[in-house]
């Protein structure tokens, strides 16, 4: 539609780069963010797993020192009434059976997944040795609970 008296407009086309549309949608993920997730992924099972691990090997030696301390004072009764804490005379090691049978003592809530171990019994001296047996970490409480250490392999002293 003209104007009166009015020249008509030109438009002059510009070749201008149009991004070429496409013509379905997008199907899935690219490699590069593929690859990006599993490297989120890797980061935080390297962040989580040593985490989860300690707080395992924690929890295993909570019960395994529990235990220890609830030993103590049914040996230190023993020693009490038998002045030592020798269960059977001449004798410096004994299994969690002896113990049981007689000082009375038994584990709370190892399933029975520890073993116990009564070493080196004198008239003023013992040391417990308790190991959780499907890893083998160990705790050692030596000279009547008083210096205690924990970990894995050979358990004959703390330092």
């Amino acid at each position: 539609m003209l104007c009166h008296g009015a020249a008509p407009f030109r438009f002059l086309s510009l070749a201008i780069p149009v991004p070429m549309s496409r013509t379905h949608a997008s199907a899935g993920f690219t490699l590069i963010e593929l690859m990006i997730a599993v490297a989120i992924l890797a980061i935080i099972v390297g962040i989580a797993v040593p985490a989860y691990q300690g707080y395992i090997r924690e929890a295993q030696l909570g019960t395994a020192r529990i235990n220890a301390d609830s030993l103590r004072v049914f040996l230190e009764d023993w020693r009490l009434e038998n002045s030592t804490y020798q269960i059977v005379a001449g004798e410096t090691k004994y299994d969690p059976e002896e113990a049981k049978n007689e000082l009375g003592w038994t584990p709370d809530g190892d399933q029975d997944l520890y073993d116990y171990e009564i070493v080196g019994a004198t008239t003023n001296s013992y040391t417990v040795v308790i190991t959780y047996t499907p890893s083998g970490r160990w705790l050692r409480c030596e000279n009547r609970m008083s210096n205690c250490c924990d970990g894995t392999g050979d358990k004959t002293a703390c330092p």
